[in-house]
Order: C-alpha cells, then structure tokens, then sequence
C-alpha cells in the first residue's frame, strides 16, 4: 500500500490510476492526431471560449440555443488563455470532465458494490466505439458534462446517506454542510448544461429526501445546499428571470416537437405506434452509445458534422439479416441484463427485511439498505434516460444521435453487477437448507464464468471499436489540412467575408481566428441557422463577399440563378475542394467568358516574360479571364482552362505553386492555386 501523508493508496487504487491514465491518453492521442474532425458546433464553443477572453462576454447558452449551458465554454477559456486558441486545447475541456467522470465512477462503484467491479467498470469505460468516443472528446457541451456531474452528484448523494448517522452523532458536521453544498452545485451546473440531467437530480436527490430529510431540515445543511444549487444554476437563474416568457419551460416544450412532422413521412417500421421510435432506439441508437457496431452509421457526422441519413433513410435501408440481428441481440442483452439486475436487487432487499430480526448489526444492515437503494436509483435513472428517448421523435428520424443517451454510462456498474456475481461480502446469500456446499460452490462457479466471460466479450468488442477508429484518422487529416489551405488561400486572396452554409461557416471563421466572418444561408439563401449575428452587418455590407460552398451545394445553382435575376457577375472556380463564387464588378464581368486553349504538344514552361506573353495574347483574343496552368513545374499541360470573371487586360503576375499556376492581374499577395471547376 502507497502513502502520501495521509492519503493511502491500496493496489486497486493505483490499478485505478493506471485505467484513468490509459483511457485519457486513448482520448488526447486521437485528439492530436486530429480525430474527429472538429465541426461548426464544436467551433462555435470556441468561438464562445475566445469571446469570453478577448469580448469579455457571459454567454448562459450555446449561442443560438437556451437549453445547454456554456461550461465547456468558460472551461476552454481558461484552456485558451494557456495554451493558446486551438481544436486540440478546446478539447481538453471535454477530457478534464470525462477524468473526472472517471474518477467518481470508480469511487462510486466501490461505494456501491466492490472495488473489483469498479476497476471492470473503468475498463469499460475506458474504450468505446466511434460515436461513443466522439461524445467524450468533442466540445459541442452537455453530454460530457453529464457524465462528469452526474456520477458526483451519485456518489455525494450515496455518501451522504450512508454516513448520515455520523452527521446525527454530531461528528465533523462541517464534512456534511461541504458535502450537501458540493451536491447542490453538481446538480445546478448539470441542469443548467442540459435539461436532461434533470433524471439525476430528480434520482439522486429522492435518496437524500428518503434517508437524510431530517438532515435537510438542519441550519447547518439546508443553507449551504440552497447555496450550491443557485450557484450552480445561477446563470439559468439569471436567463428565466430575465426573459419570463420564452422561459426554460417554454424552450422544453418546443423541444418535444422537433421532428414531430417527420413522423408522418413514409417508413418502413410504421405498422404500429412508435414502431420506428423503438427500431430506431434497439438497432442504432442505444447500441451506438454502448459501444457495439450500430446498424448504421454516417461517416460524414465525422466530416462535415451533418448527416446524409436524415428524415428515416437509416431504417429504411436494407440490411442483412444478420446484421439486425446482432445489433438487436446486443440491445435486448443490456435490456435483459437491466431487468436482471433491478430483480437482484429488490431480492437483495427483501432478503435483507427478512433477516433483520436475526441481525446482530443493524447499523451494517441499514447500509447495505441504502446501497441497494443507490443501486436501484441507478438504474432507474438509465430506464428514465431510455423512455425518454425512445418516445421522442429523434429516436426514429435521427437515430444516429445517440449521444442524447449518454446519462446511460453513470449506470455502468449497476447494469453489468449481475455478470460480476458477488458484490460485497456482507451481501452474499446464505446456502439455502437442503443444499450441499459443493453444489451452490459448482453452481456459484459456473454463474461467475459464464457472466465474466459475457464482460469480456463486451470488453473485446469496445476494444475493437476503439482501435477502429484510427482508420478514420488519415481522412480527417486530409479534410482538416484542405480547411486549412482554404482558410489560408482565401486569406491571401483578401477574402474576409463568406456566403455558406452552416456546416463550413462557423469552422473557417474558428480556424481563421475570426479573420473570416460568415453568413450561413439555406438552399433558397435566406438566412438560416444564425448562431453569431454580430457577423451579418459586416457581411452583408461587404460588396465584394464570396459564396462558398462545398460542390453540389443546392446553393451553387441558387446563386447562378440569382445572379441571372439581378444581372450579377461572379467568377466561379474551386479552390482547395470548395466551390467559390466571387463578385465581379459590372463594369468588368460584363464580358466574361470561359476559354479553353488547346496545346497538341507539351512545351517548356517560359520565362517570365514568356508567360506574360501568352497570358496577355489570351486576353487580346477576346477573354476576359485568367488562366489556369496545370502541370509540372516544367511543363504546360495540354488543356489550359480559363476562369470566369476575370477583367480583360495585360497579366502582369503570376505564382508557381506545386503543380498549379495562376496568371492574373491582382497583386502578388493575392494569388492563390485554382482548380478546375
């Protein structure tokens, strides 16, 4: 045993360290390997991180919303002040409460059951598939912090029970008045992340009203509880008396109704009431939050943080049948092994009634009571979180967000204690009459073999989907260096305004430092999705703002035909895999045109004069474009493609820049490589 003053440290504890470590650099290494890919919902974090720093502003919310509070926010903030504004610093926010998520899991299920179970649990815990993954590292808030003011607020509540006969004795009342104190703030600043965690508050403190209500009633308790909690929840404090009619309550409702219209589209799993709703949950969602393959999954929520499958397509894909039946396997086994352990443990306790007379310790039985109450407040937490869910319309239209499951993890150790048989040694049952020792010792053995083996199974799977997830690393890395090309290439060319839609918007002007400010338009181009609207004025009154979309964009033909209404002239090229669309003057783009140079015969790239010349002979021909070269740095290819929108007149500059030349005539400082549109 290793001690530290008066801290002891036992071989679970380091052994506990030892997971914690592991699953945290699991975590920071995909981090810095830039996985996943960040996108403008976790862009918007930061860019709230780097307001609070150089504005000086409060947000309560995430900008554009009032239901999820800004803690990762003021977290990254401080991060930022550091170690500097980064995709890699916002997430350490995120990794310091999955830490202690952690930390009180292992604490509460030592508290709870035994500390090998907890160190099974941590292990668990410490991998998971990609979208589990996804949820723990990336700052778009609320769901980490679940997780980490969820399990305190567990364990405070658990220990407080246990322990409330000290508080009674009169022994270092001042513990209690911290620990009620420390529960409250928990529980604040967990509603005010996420309305969800409201299923905690609501569990948790039903065990401090159940065993500590005389407790509560103390002046040296009931205060500094009151205390934590309106300081916990001050800011929606704050945001409820200061907006009284679109309040708290108001924005709960209008959440219900999200998607509610979608319902009614056609769907495979539509025979009975709220048959997509419980596909949906069985077959995507809850085995995507559990670690398990769902049976579908869009890549693109790495990407570009959309969904292509929206609106049912996942259900309504076809998929074979071994597929739907492994996913449905893995989530009737968790729901199997729930009801298995809510029967243990009303077991437990009637067992416990029964043998109270013969009990020579009743202060030890009344703690094992309450553990199992704490036990059962678990999982009646995690049926809370999935009835919830499963009844709302996101379970059949978006099932691939299973991250709204997430309070499903603070359950861990409740749900696989039935697999890890014995629990703590005054808990083991008594050899029924009648029962040789042998016999219940063969049985007892073989239950034990058969349910770690199941844990181990599980464990592998999660390990699987852990080491997975590096497959994805070498396309994140490309898409984030083609962002960064961009945000560098448009910087050049003095672009500062763009046109785009939500999912490029708020991550270029992230990356750029707010250098580049955005207004993010639907497919018709009204504004839409407006999270910062600080950043239309300028926009707006910028003349000379850009489109910029990815190709295919519904918007690229909105703008073309917008600009064949109002008589507009845009130059449209690509760049760095984007589609632009730039503003031209009049005056100039009244002639623009496309030209195509045919060349039979490779030739040697000229001099700069020589270049020059062939640029400016294009021009005299009639087009009022640049020319993009494409070929070595010795050769011109055999296609030379002019760009749309350039002014007629003598090029006079020109970049080489890998295999891409661009002739034109803004100065150097703006050139930048083009690509064929």
């Amino acid at each position: 045993m290793l001690r530290v003053r008066q801290i002891k440290i036992g071989e679970y504890g380091i052994a506990a360290l030892v997971l914690i470590v592991l699953a945290v650099t699991l975590r920071l290494v995909l981090i810095e390997l830039g996985w996943p890919q960040s996108n403008s919902d976790e862009s918007i974090m930061g860019l709230m991180a780097l307001h609070i720093n150089n504005r000086g502003e409060l947000p309560i919310f995430f900008y554009g919303q009032f239901y999820m509070g800004a803690t990762e926010a003021y977290l990254a903030a401080g991060l930022f002040r550091l170690f500097g504004a980064s995709v890699v610093t916002l997430r350490l926010a995120p990794l310091l409460l999955f830490a202690l998520f952690l930390a009180c899991m292992y604490l509460l299920t030592s508290l709870l059951y035994s500390k090998p179970l907890a160190l099974v649990t941590l292990a668990l815990l410490g991998l998971g598939s990609n979208i589990v993954l996804q949820t723990e590292i990336v700052a778009i808030g609320g769901y980490p912090e679940m997780l980490a003011f969820g399990a305190p607020g567990f364990l405070l509540a658990g220990w407080l029970a246990l322990a409330n006969d000290q508080f009674v004795a009169g022994r270092r009342r001042w513990r209690f008045s911290l620990g009620y104190a420390l529960w409250g703030l928990v529980m604040g600043l967990g509603v005010w992340s996420d309305y969800i965690f409201v299923v905690f508050m609501l569990m948790s403190g039903l065990l401090l009203l159940v065993f500590c209500w005389r407790t509560l009633l103390s002046w040296r308790v009931l205060p500094f509880l009151l205390l934590g909690l309106a300081i916990g929840a001050l800011p929606l404090i704050i945001y409820n008396t200061s907006h009284p009619v679109l309040n708290s309550w108001e924005i709960l409702q209008k959440l219900r109704d999200n998607y509610t219209g979608t319902l009614l589209l056609p769907h495979r799993f539509n025979r009975f009431p709220l048959e997509g709703n419980i596909a949906g949950t069985l077959l995507v969602s809850l085995p995507s939050i559990t670690g398990a393959p769902p049976l579908c999954y869009d890549s693109r929520l790495i990407l570009y943080g959309v969904p292509s499958m929206t609106f049912f397509n996942c259900l309504n894909a076809t998929y074979a049948a071994w597929q739907e039946l492994l996913t449905l396997l893995w989530s009737l086994t968790l729901l199997m092994l729930w009801v298995v352990a809510v029967l243990q443990t009303l077991v437990g306790l009637n067992r416990l009634r029964r043998i109270a007379p013969r009990r020579t310790r009743p202060a030890e039985q009344s703690r094992d009571s309450i553990r199992y109450f704490v036990r059962l407040a678990l999982l009646l937490s995690a049926a809370f979180f999935f009835i919830q869910y499963a009844l709302s319309p996101v379970a059949a239209v978006f099932p691939t967000n299973a991250r709204y499951l997430t309070g499903l993890l603070v359950s861990t150790p409740a749900v696989i204690a039935p697999l890890w048989s014995n629990w703590r040694e005054s808990e083991l049952p008594p050899i029924a009459a009648g029962n040789s020792l042998s016999t219940w010792v063969n049985t007892g053995q073989l239950r034990r073999i058969l349910g770690r083996s199941i844990l181990l199974l599980a464990g592998l799977v999660l390990l699987w989907g852990s080491i997975s997830v590096f497959r994805d690393i070498p396309t994140v890395q490309a898409s984030r260096q083609q962002e960064n090309m961009l945000v560098r290439d448009l910087l050049r060319m003095h672009v500062t305004h763009l046109y785009t839609d939500y999912w490029i918007c708020y991550r270029l002007v992230f990356y750029s430092n707010e250098a580049i400010t955005c207004v993010v338009l639907n497919q018709s181009l009204y504004r839409y999705h407006d999270r910062y609207p600080a950043y239309d004025v300028p926009v707006q009154s910028d003349p000379r703002a850009v489109y910029v979309f990815l190709p295919g964009a519904a918007q690229i033909p909105a703008v073309e035909r917008m600009a064949a209404r109002t008589g507009k002239h845009f130059q449209k090229f690509a760049l760095d895999g984007y589609i632009i669309l730039q503003p031209v003057p009049t005056t100039m783009g009244a002639r623009a045109t496309v030209a195509v140079v045919s060349m039979r015969e490779p030739a040697r790239t000229p001099q700069r004069g020589g270049l020059l010349a062939f640029c400016a002979a294009i021009n005299r021909r009639g087009s009022d474009a640049a020319i993009l070269c494409r070929g070595s740095s010795h050769r011109l290819p055999a296609a030379t493609h002019l760009q749309l929108g350039q002014p007629r007149g003598l090029v006079d500059q020109y970049r080489l820049r890998r295999d891409f030349q661009l002739c034109h005539d803004r100065p150097l400082s703006s050139q930048t490589p083009g690509r064929w549109v």
